[in-house]
């Protein structure tokens, strides 16, 4: 098979201020549509309003979300779209929403020593160097999916520049991951 006639699949990273509507942009792609939802932020895909769907032509019943609560839920997720991934009917978009969070479950499990609430002690430097091993796995099988990948994550400003909220080595890694990396804004405009 030649490279050009290869199945394409668009790799994204999406960052942006809370409420700019970056679930909402995820919910455009091709569905069916998998979030793996890990702050609990889906309530305007869920729900969205009628001038929401007519807009962007929202298909509600196309979207699934998985709600993931801890690391090892998160890894037990990703095996599950690892052994699915060549069945007919495979998702056609996967967005995990958001890394951000993703990033503060993996630090917690590991300062920790569990997935529980209580963080026992600071990390220490092999927990950011273990950390950093760790988002690369999860972007690479993510993004490594037969289907569309949306990365959402918040958005901070670090050396002057505004990208992601990552913290580390990731923060500038991540983006150099994927075919798109784009800061989501909202512009109100004003009637003329």
């Amino acid at each position: 098979m030649a490279a050009q006639d290869a199945p394409r699949h668009l790799n994204m990273l999406v960052y942006g201020a809370s409420g700019v509507g970056k679930s909402v942009l995820a919910a455009t792609g091709p569905g069916p549509i998998l979030y793996l939802d890990l702050d609990d932020g889906l309530a305007s895909v869920r729900s969205p309003t009628p001038q929401l769907v007519e807009e962007l032509g929202l298909d509600v019943g196309n979207i699934y979300a998985q709600r993931i609560y801890n690391y090892g839920e998160l890894k037990k997720a990703l095996l599950t779209l690892t052994r699915l991934k060549h069945n007919s009917g495979f998702f056609s978009t996967v967005c995990l929403d958001n890394l951000t969070v993703m990033q503060a479950i993996c630090m917690q499990e590991r300062t920790s020593g569990d997935e529980s609430v209580s963080i026992d002690r600071l990390p220490q430097q092999q927990d950011w160097g273990i950390l950093l091993q760790r988002m690369r796995a999860i972007v690479r099988v993510i993004r490594d999916l037969p289907c569309h990948t949306v990365f959402i994550a918040m958005e901070q400003e670090r050396d002057g520049f505004i990208g992601p909220a990552l913290q580390g080595a990731i923060f500038r890694e991540v983006p150099a991951m994927v075919d798109v990396c784009a800061r989501y804004v909202l512009i109100n405009r004003t009637a003329d």
